[in-house]
């Protein structure tokens, strides 16, 4: 089973104060040096605006590297080139920096108490058989679901991961890679893991802490794939 990495989404949830939104701008540029040298946005839109809508979008020159910012939720990402297939621990030592980079900045220069954190690890694997028959096989019942073209399938676990309470969800889904998708069959499966600590508990995570919870789940993801995968059902 080689499992190989799409994305990394870490988000931080927070009030943060975005009345001046070039300084907050230039505040996580600084901290990461200069990791956002390509296009970014800093949206004028009114402060009664909804929550969700982004009010800083930061990107760096290769499309690599991102963070987007709104009034509640700081979001910093990682996309894999579309032309690389790399595994997590082969991308996490890089991402980890610079998402210590922004915890930094978002402790020390948002002044920002992050209550919640939540991680997706998006990762693609290309089993030998039909990725829907590979589903079947493996979680369902044979016989009750015959030659589906696509499958998907969703499920969500609680627990507690180190100091932390946690949801977990899996996300699996077929699909073909954007240059086959008229392929009659798909040919890969999707896998999202998002795991987040739970809504009803509020932290306050350290810059310390956030880079440490999420080589946490990088070790949870990998163990917790391969125990689904290699087991037979």
């Amino acid at each position: 089973m080689e499992l190989f990495v799409r994305s990394i989404l870490v988000v931080f949830f927070s009030n943060i104060d975005l009345s001046n939104r070039i300084e907050v701008a230039a505040s996580l540029n600084k901290y990461t040096g200069n990791l956002f040298n390509g296009e970014s946005a800093i949206l004028p839109i009114p402060e009664d605006a909804p929550h969700e809508i982004p009010r800083i979008i930061l990107d760096n020159k290769e499309k690599i590297f991102g963070c987007v910012v709104s009034p509640k939720r700081l979001e910093f990402s990682f996309k894999q080139k579309e032309d690389e297939n790399r595994k997590l621990e082969e991308v996490q030592e890089d991402f980890l920096n610079q998402l210590s980079n922004i915890a930094k900045a978002a402790k020390t220069e948002l002044k920002a108490k992050v209550e919640r954190l939540g991680i997706i690890v998006r990762l693609v694997m290309f089993p030998d058989e039909n990725p829907a028959d590979f589903l079947i096989r493996k979680f369902l019942t044979q016989g009750m679901i015959v030659d589906p073209r696509e499958l998907h399938l969703d499920f969500l676990h609680r627990f507690d991961l180190g100091d932390f309470k946690v949801n977990r969800w899996h996300r699996f889904r077929c699909f073909s890679p954007e240059a086959e998708e008229a392929l009659e069959k798909p040919k890969a499966l999707l896998i999202d893991t998002d795991i987040n600590t739970v809504p009803e508990i509020k932290y306050d995570f350290g810059a310390e802490q956030t880079p440490a919870f999420c080589s946490q789940v990088f070790t949870f993801v990998k163990s917790d794939l391969e125990s689904l995968f290699v087991r037979e059902v």
